[in-house]
């Protein structure tokens, strides 16, 4: 008697549907990947726009509790508009003190500028290049109180320092 060999295989249509649940978990896998890093891009940009957000206002916040009413060269020492704020203010400069300059840190009045360009906020010391310190940001408005009421420009030279 002779016996039948019987070999089990993959079938045509049992092959096919492997193939198509293996390319459903890639695509969802691939999707999910996608998702996950454009997650991780956008929390990175939140963060860069944070951290110069707190980096400005610190810089802000030093530089205006010791502002002066003037610059050494007699020009207002607080001057702005909406988009852009020039603050005087007697003490170190931190930049020089960092070595970026061989000047002495140690000055009667040094200036920041911080003012919005193009798609960012920049901020510079006076006498050295200005940098983007708050990037992405296209929008943003200073306003200047008297003491009475809100203004949206300043000038220190023929107002005084805002309060």
């Amino acid at each position: 008697m002779r016996r039948l060999r019987h070999h089990r295989g993959l079938t045509l249509l049992e092959t096919l549907v492997c193939i198509s649940i293996l390319g459903g978990l890639l695509l969802v896998s691939t999707s999910l990947l996608r998702d996950v890093s454009d997650s991780r891009r956008r929390t990175e940009r939140r963060m860069r726009v944070v951290e110069g957000a707190t980096v400005l206002l610190d810089t802000m916040s030093s530089h205006l509790t010791v502002a002066t009413v003037s610059d050494a060269a007699g020009a207002p020492g607080i001057v702005g508009d909406s988009t852009s704020i020039r603050i005087t203010g007697s003490g170190v400069s931190v930049r020089r003190l960092a070595g970026d300059s061989d000047i002495s840190p140690l000055v009667d009045r040094s200036s920041i500028r911080i003012e919005l360009r193009g798609d960012g906020l920049e901020m510079g010391e006076e006498g050295f290049e200005s940098s983007r310190i708050v990037p992405d940001l296209f929008a943003i408005r200073f306003r200047y109180h008297d003491g009475s009421d809100w203004r949206d420009a300043w000038d220190s030279g023929r107002d005084g320092l805002p309060v």
